[in-house]
This record gives C-alpha cells, structure tokens and sequence, in this order.
C-alpha cells in the first residue's frame, strides 16, 4: 500500500501535537495546584505554631475561692434594673439589693450572667473628686447539655459604657470553678499584669481552661464597682455587662470549630425625679 495523504498525515501529526501540549499544560497546572495547597497547610501550620506559641506564653493562677451552682428562678429574673442618683444633700446613698440576670443556651451549652447591685453611693467634693459610686458582684456560669465532644475553651465577662464619664474597679479576690486566670507579667502597653491591661484597655476578664478539659460546668465571680467622675446629676448613664462562652475542639493546631454564645444585662443609671 502506499504512503497516506501528506495532508492527512499532517493534521494527525497537528492533532497528536496539540493532545500533548493540552496533557503538558494540564500537569503543569495541576502541579501548581498542589504546590499552592501545601503552602496554605503550611501557612496553616506556622500560623497554628505561632498561635500556640503565643499562647503557651502566658502564665496563669487559679483562684483559691470556690463556686458553686446559683440557684436562680429564671421566670422572675429580670435583665436590666435603673438605679436612680440621689439628691447630693443624701450623701450616704441607699441600698438597691437586687438580682438581675440573663441566661442563653444552644443544643451545647448554657451560660448565665447575673448582677448582683447592692448598693449606690455618693461621695462628696467638687470637680474630679466628686464621685457616685454602685457597688456589684457579677457571677458568670456555665453549664453543659448532653454528652457532646465540645471542650470549653474560655469564658469572658465585658463592660461597656455608653459615655466616658465612667470607670470600673475590681478587687483582686476571684471565686471561680474550673477555670484559670491571667497571670502574666511585662510591658502590655505601659500596664505591667496583663490581666490589668484586659480590664483597663479591653474591658474584660477571662476565665480559661488552660487545660482543655472536658469541663461539665465552670464559672467565677468577683466585686465589681462603678464609678462616675461627671459634675452633674441629671446625666444618664447605660451600663451593659455580658458573659461570653467561647467553646469549641482543642487539636494540635489550637482551637478549631470555635464557637460563641453571649448572655448580657443592662443597668440605667438615672437622675432622681
């Protein structure tokens, strides 16, 4: 037989060309694909390292004070209460002694938040000096629903003010259950405890399972005052306080599939009248 069509033997050779050159670019593009899924595990890793560094960094104490369970009737709690500011010429205040609180819960967890107020204060002078004052203890507590695989990993209580004219102060006595607090000592943006710095700067205080125990319940409380440096008595003050349960699965990368559930109340500081 003889030779085949040069033509036709040129678009077979054109074809058998361009399959290659596909295959070939098809490679290297898969190769590329994978270089760049293993730098973003590695990325992952490192930043996991270093995350797990960071954190290894900080020491912590554990409160020497207990807590236990609350009991609480939850259909007669309110979240919010109003403190009313009295006249200055009542300069010994009054006693408030009430409970408010707020609980939240998934298929996971539950978290409460109460706020014990049990007094307001007026504190005579002028300018800088002259200061109001509402003495609290918060108490945070948590809970687990069920036998699920989730690990507690902190729980934090925050403050916020709705103007500047306010400040909180806390003692240094913690009760807690289950949970370790910050004890770590440097240079946190001129505070020397970091535990300070959280509370100056970022308004919190966290309660951590350092360990990453299977915790069934856990929680802490502490004194809380709040202290309001404004000149005048007709200004109004909103006072929102809330615990936060972060949880999620501890693994050798750090915390993974966290998430969070909140319970919060509110406190309205008004003038008398």
């Amino acid at each position: 037989m003889g030779d085949k069509n040069p033509q036709k033997k040129l678009e077979e050779e054109n074809d058998e060309t361009i399959k290659r050159l596909k295959y070939e670019r098809k490679r290297r593009i898969m190769k590329r694909v994978a270089i760049a899924m293993v730098a973003i595990v590695i990325v992952g890793i490192l930043i996991a390292a270093y995350s797990f560094y960071e954190a290894s960094q900080d020491t912590y104490f554990r409160p020497e004070g207990t807590l236990n369970k609350p009991d609480v009737n939850w259909g007669q709690m309110n979240d919010s209460l109003i403190v009313k500011r009295v006249t200055y010429e009542n300069i010994s205040g009054y006693s408030i002694n009430k409970t408010i609180g707020s609980e939240k819960s998934d298929s996971n967890f539950k978290v409460e938040l109460r706020e014990y107020v049990a007094n307001y204060e007026y504190v005579p002078g002028g300018g800088p000096e002259r200061i109001d004052e509402i003495a609290s203890s918060p108490l945070l507590y948590v809970e687990k629903i069920g036998n699920n695989n989730y690990e507690v990993k902190e729980l934090i209580f925050k403050y916020k003010f709705n103007d500047y004219e306010i400040e909180a102060l806390t003692g240094d006595y913690i009760n807690a259950k289950n949970l370790y607090f910050l004890s770590t000592e440097g240079n946190f943006d001129g505070y020397s405890d970091k535990i300070e710095y959280e509370w100056r700067e970022l308004h919190q205080l966290r309660g951590v399972n350092k360990d990453a125990k299977d915790i069934k319940e856990c929680g802490f409380t502490f004194e809380m005052d709040f202290l309001m440096f404004d000149d005048v008595p007709f200004m109004n003050h909103t006072i929102t306080l809330t615990a936060t349960l972060y949880y999620g699965h501890h693994t050798i990368f750090g915390w993974q599939d966290v998430h969070s559930l909140s319970a919060d109340v509110k406190i309205y500081v008004v003038p008398e009248g």
